[in-house]
C-alpha cells in the first residue's frame, strides 16, 4: 500500500442548520446523507477530527461502506476513524455519510471530519467509472493528489434541462483548482475528447474559485451524461468538493423550471454602466444559486433582462411597466427597500443607487447578505409562498417558527426549505405559536406545501421527506463560475 496523501476536508455539519441564534452550536432535528467519491485505486482512508463533541448515542456522524458503519458520537475530543477498505466493485468505489441529530440536547461546535489521509493500491490499476450519481442530489468526492481524477455518470431524463456544478469545499492549497468535463460518447471525458469542459484557473479566488459549472442544455429523450473531475496538477492540489446534476423541466411539460424574470430599472439607463452594477450583478447572481440549491436544483433563474423605463413608474413596484422585479425609483420612498406584493408576484429590490445600510446595504456592498433578502422575496414573488400563520409559513409578526428555512424571517437567515422533520420544531426562543399557525409536519411545512400548490407543475424532482437528499447551503453561491451561469440581457 502506498503511504498516504494528506489534505483538508469539510465533511459533517459545517454547511447545514447550526443552532437557534446559538452559531457556536450545531442545529436540532437534522438529517442529512450523501456519498462521497474517490478515485477506484484508492484502498483506504482515514477519518480525522478534531473537537469532536455531540450527544451520545443521539447526534452522530456516520461514516459507512460495504463492510460496515464507523459511528461518531460523543466526547471524542481529538482522533482517527478506523480505516475503511473499499470493495473492489465499480458500485462501491464510495463512502456513505449521514449526519444526524434529535430535538434535544446540543453540545457545543460543529462535528466534523477537518483531514482524512487517502491511501492507494501499491501497483495501481487503470482507473475506472464510478457508480452513477443521481440528478438534484448531493455527491461529494476526494481529489488525493495533483493530477487525480473520478469518472463518474448520470441520466438526464428527457425533457429537461440540466447544470453541473462542482464546488470546492476544502483544499491543501489556497487556491485550489478542479476542472469538470462531460460527455454524451465517451465513459472518460477529458481535456482532448469532451462534449463540455468547464477548466477555468482559480483567479487567486480561494474556495469560490476552485469549483467549475456546465449548463448541459436541454433534451427532449433521456441520455447519459458522463462526468470527469480532475484536479489540475498543480502542486499539492488535493482536495474535497460537491458534485451535483441539478435538473430542471423543460418542454413540453408546459411549466418549467428555468426562468427569465424581467426586472426594471427606472430613472438608472444604461445600468450596466453604473459603478454599482458589478455588485448588483453578482448579488442577482448569488440570489438565483440560492433559489437552485433551497430548491434542490429544480428552479433556476437562469435570465435577468434588465429593462430601463423612462419615468418614475407609479410606485415602489414599478406599476407602470412590464416587469417581475423592480428596482424602485430614487424618488421613491424606501427606494432601498424589498418585499413582493403578491403571491407569486412581483417583487421590489433596492435600486442601484441605493445609499442605505443595514439590511438594505448602500450601493449594494454585501451582495452575500443581500441576495439572501432577494432570494427570500423570490419565495414569495416566485414561488408564490406567503407570510401568512393560517397557510403555515415559517414566520409571523416578526417571530420565527421554523428555523430550517429561508422563509424564517430576518431573525435567523437559512437556507433552505424545512420538512417534515423539522417543521416548526425550533421555534424563536419564548415564542409563542400564534392561534391559526400550521405546525402539522404532514402538511405544515413548505415542502409540503409547493408539492401540493399551484408551483408544484415546476418541479422536475420534490425533496424526500426524510431529508436525506442533502445539498449545501451557505457555500454553494459562492461558486464564481456557477454564478456566471446566470445571463443577462439589457433592453
Amino acid at each position: 500500500m502506498v503511504t498516504g496523501e494528506v489534505f483538508p476536508v469539510d465533511l459533517g455539519a459545517s454547511e447545514f442548520n447550526q443552532a437557534w441564534g446559538l452559531p457556536v452550536k450545531y442545529g436540532h432535528n437534522e438529517k442529512h446523507g450523501w456519498k462521497l467519491l474517490v478515485n477506484s485505486n484508492v484502498s483506504q482512508v482515514d477519518f480525522m477530527y478534531a473537537g469532536f463533541d455531540t450527544e451520545s448515542s443521539y447526534d452522530y456522524l456516520d461514516l459507512g461502506h460495504l463492510n460496515g458503519t464507523h459511528r461518531l458520537t460523543g466526547a471524542l475530543g481529538t482522533g482517527e476513524a478506523a480505516l475503511l477498505p473499499l470493495a473492489p466493485t465499480w458500485n462501491q468505489r464510495h463512502f456513505t455519510v449521514l449526519w444526524k441529530t434529535d430535538a434535544s440536547v446540543n453540545r457545543n461546535g460543529i462535528p466534523r471530519v477537518s483531514q482524512v489521509e487517502a491511501r492507494c493500491l501499491a501497483t495501481p490499476n487503470p482507473t475506472a467509472l464510478n457508480m452513477p450519481i443521481t440528478v438534484n442530489q448531493r455527491w461529494e468526492g476526494l481529489l488525493i493528489k495533483s493530477g487525480d481524477v473520478i469518472y463518474t455518470s448520470v441520466l438526464q431524463p428527457a425533457n429537461t434541462r440540466m447544470v453541473l456544478t462542482l464546488d470546492a469545499i476544502a483544499g491543501k492549497i489556497a487556491n485550489p483548482d478542479f476542472d469538470l468535463y462531460a460527455s454524451t460518447s465517451t465513459t472518460m471525458p477529458d481535456n482532448s475528447n469532451y462534449t463540455w469542459r468547464s477548466y477555468n484557473g482559480n483567479g487567486g479566488r480561494g474556495l469560490a474559485g476552485g469549483g467549475e459549472a456546465i449548463d448541459i442544455g436541454t433534451t427532449t429523450t433521456a441520455r447519459a451524461i458522463y462526468i470527469g473531475v480532475r484536479s489540475y496538477p498543480w502542486t499539492d492540489n488535493a482536495g474535497h468538493f460537491v458534485l451535483r446534476a441539478n435538473v430542471q423541466k423543460s418542454v413540453p411539460f408546459g411549466a418549467t423550471g428555468v426562468r427569465t424574470l424581467t426586472v426594471c430599472h427606472p430613472g438608472v439607463s444604461n445600468i450596466q454602466s453604473h459603478a454599482n452594477w458589478p455588485k448588483a450583478k453578482e448579488t442577482l447572481q448569488r440570489a438565483a444559486l440560492r433559489v437552485l440549491a433551497a430548491t434542490h436544483g429544480n428552479i433556476f433563474l437562469r435570465t435577468f433582462a434588465m429593462k430601463y423605463v423612462a419615468g418614475s413608474t407609479n410606485g415602489q413596484f414599478c406599476e407602470g411597466a412590464t416587469c417581475d422585479w423592480c428596482m424602485t425609483h430614487p424618488d421613491k420612498g424606501d427606494y432601498c427597500g424589498y418585499q413582493a406584493n403578491g403571491l407569486p408576484g412581483r417583487v421590489r429590490i433596492p435600486n442601484i443607487a441605493c445609499a442605505g445600510a443595514g439590511y438594505a446595504p448602500g450601493n449594494y456592498d454585501d451582495p452575500t447578505l443581500l441576495s439572501l433578502i432577494v432570494a427570500h422575496e423570490a419565495t414569495h414573488g416566485v414561488l408564490g409562498q406567503a407570510d401568512d400563520p393560517v397557510q403555515g409559513d415559517e414566520y409571523y409578526q416578526g417571530l420565527s417558527f421554523c428555523g430550517h428555512s429561508i422563509l424564517n424571517g430576518p431573525h435567523n437567515w437559512t437556507y433552505r426549505f424545512c420538512t417534515s422533520l423539522n417543521h416548526c420544531r425550533d421555534p424563536e426562543p419564548g415564542a409563542t405559536t400564534p392561534a391559526g399557525f400550521d405546525c402539522s409536519l404532514s402538511s405544515g411545512n413548505l415542502w409540503d406545501r409547493l408539492q401540493t400548490g399551484s408551483q408544484a407543475s415546476s418541479f422536475y424532482s420534490f425533496h424526500p421527506t426524510d431529508q436525506t437528499s442533502a445539498q449545501p447551503w451557505e457555500t454553494y453561491h459562492s461558486n464564481y463560475h456557477a454564478r456566471n451561469l446566470v445571463n443577462f440581457t439589457y433592453q
